[in-house]
């Protein structure tokens, strides 16, 4: 089987590191992280002009009409040099969301805007006594006098000072107050009782707790129709094949650094590499890396033939996490007591690799996922799961 890339996607790759050498240095990236301007808005307006951020987007609707793959190769790029993708992953769930759930009317209207780059969007799922539950949500969109009554918070939602809209994930009630469906609604920055209030992450990116006090939004900001849990856990696990990419680019860029030190440094009159205990560090990392880069872009494939690759998606973003947390972390103790410090690229790559742990959701959820999938092709595995 080949596993190489194409022509025209190794052309891509070539692309976005040349855009990032020159809009992304090292020095605007240590700026950035120091300031907390982590995600400049104008770097998000550039990918929008050169048609990055409508990669799934088909042409149809402003897109480029291109797959998980190439969205991989974006994603692992991003990755190498801490360029959060946090402005960029609300783009992929919500263009998910529409191109799932919406209707035609939607997709003309909000698709070409957002490849464009001219609306930046914040995804608000999580809740404070939610556990990755969607059932146990408790922002509720109550239908009345053909608008919707949005009551709730949010909590850890991301690039809030750059959103124009927040796409809200709510239970959904009639007018008789049934809840038993979720929606998703596209809430203005500046409805009237939206407010908001920012924390810093342990990456030095900033969330926020958005409360959410009788919001009223028009038929037209929900997204297509009332939508069950697995249609919203579907779009999630769309993002964790971006994830994935970006962890394992993550952890390759943290290995080269442990290396280049390791080859520098002297310790007890030795290179600090020529050390076995070092060595087996950094050749466990190099397997890792090279697992998860498989599952990652194996589960892109698997995406781009639309077939059920529930499993392998979660199997990906499990491994990818893994290989970026323990290089980084095995990076963080070559360094030493440098390694600790966000004044070092290495101190960087370890707190973003703890901080995309539990981005989406804690790793229970996806092994049980994993496991759910065994269970419902026990008969092809031959096994049977109790």
């Amino acid at each position: 089987m080949d596993y190489s890339l194409t022509e025209e996607q190794l052309m891509f790759r070539s692309a976005i590191q040349g855009f990032l050498k020159t809009e992304w240095t090292s020095e605007a990236m240590k700026e950035a992280w120091d300031s907390k301007n982590d995600y400049p808005l104008e770097i998000y307006r550039k990918m929008g002009k050169l048609g990055w951020l409508g990669l799934t987007i088909p042409e149809s609707y402003g897109g480029m009409g291109l797959g998980w793959i190439e969205t991989s190769i974006l994603y692992e790029e991003l990755g190498r040099v801490l360029l959060n993708s946090s402005l960029l992953s609300p783009v992929i769930l919500t263009v998910q969301a529409i191109l799932m759930v919406s209707d035609e009317k939607q997709r003309n209207e909000l698709l070409p805007k957002i490849a464009a780059g001219e609306l930046v969007l914040a995804w608000a799922c999580g809740e404070s006594d939610v556990s990755y539950n969607l059932d146990m949500l408790n922002t509720k969109a109550v239908a009345l006098d053909n608008q919707f009554h949005i009551n709730g918070q949010k909590l850890f939602v991301h690039n809030m000072k750059w959103a124009d809209h927040i796409v809200t994930i709510a239970k959904v009630a009639d007018e008789s107050c049934h809840f038993d469906t979720l929606g998703i609604f596209l809430v203005d920055v500046k409805s009237h009782g939206l407010s908001y209030e920012l924390m810093d992450g342990i990456d030095g990116d900033e969330l926020a707790e958005v409360n959410y006090k009788d919001v009223v939004v028009s038929q037209d900001a929900f997204i297509g129709k009332a939508n069950n849990i697995k249609d919203i856990i579907n779009i999630i696990d769309k993002m964790k094949i971006a994830y994935s990419a970006e962890m394992v680019g993550g952890a390759e860029r943290a290995l080269e650094i442990a290396i280049a030190y390791s080859n520098t440094r002297m310790q007890f009159g030795k290179l600090l590499g020529s050390f076995q205990a070092i060595q087996h560090k950094l050749a466990t990392a190099t397997i890792l890396i090279d697992r998860s880069r498989w599952l990652s872009y194996y589960a892109a494939y698997l995406c781009m033939q639309d077939f059920n690759c529930t499993a392998e998606i979660n199997m990906a973003y499990l491994a990818s996490n893994e290989a970026y947390r323990i290089t980084s972390t095995d990076g963080a103790q070559i360094y030493g007591g440098h390694g600790c410090m966000c004044s070092y690229d290495i101190g960087r790559h370890y707190k973003r690799a703890k901080a995309m742990q539990l981005e989406l959701e804690p790793s229970y959820v996806s092994k049980e996922r994993i496991a759910q999938t065994l269970e419902e092709k026990g008969a092809h595995y031959g096994i049977q799961i109790y």
